[in-house]
């Protein structure tokens, strides 16, 4: 059975609005990704998407929704969620450093992401080695010697 989504789309200037419905994944994220790309690239680069018919997100789904917003940006526009709630809610509060989306002002269920900044992986970074010694001048794992008394 093939997942079931739907996009329906309102013009209220100065802004379009996306209605999504269903299920926002893998199967169906490509109608978001050609509705948002269709809107910017005929000049309506400001965007809302009304998230109150998504009944599920996963990452793919999200990832749509981060190219709309990045693309609506490039095109010195920004992107808004609205009524924001369930398994999106949480996947955005989970994954906050990771995207550009804020809570809103503007009332309960709001995200804006008005300023687009790419993610960055998170990753540690270890301290740089050479020939098997850190570069402070000990061995790797050794905690540093106490001063002796001369």
């Amino acid at each position: 059975m093939a997942a079931q989504f739907k996009v329906s789309i309102a013009y209220r200037p100065p802004v379009a609005v996306l209605a999504l419905a269903g299920e926002l994944d893998l199967a169906t994220a490509d109608i978001l990704a050609a509705s948002a790309k269709d809107l910017i690239g005929r000049g309506h680069t400001h965007l809302v998407m009304d998230v109150t018919g998504l009944r599920f997100c996963d990452s793919t789904g999200l990832e749509a929704i981060l190219d709309a917003a990045e693309r609506a940006a490039q095109a010195e526009g920004s992107l808004r969620l609205v009524s924001v709630g369930g398994v999106l809610r949480r996947v955005l509060e989970i994954t906050r450093p990771e995207h550009p989306f804020r809570p809103d002002d503007l009332g309960e269920g709001a995200w804006s992401a008005t300023a687009f900044r790419p993610a960055q992986p998170s990753r540690r970074v270890a301290p740089p080695r050479a020939g098997g010694r850190a570069l402070l001048g000990r061995p790797c794992g050794q905690a540093p010697r106490a001063a002796s008394a001369v």
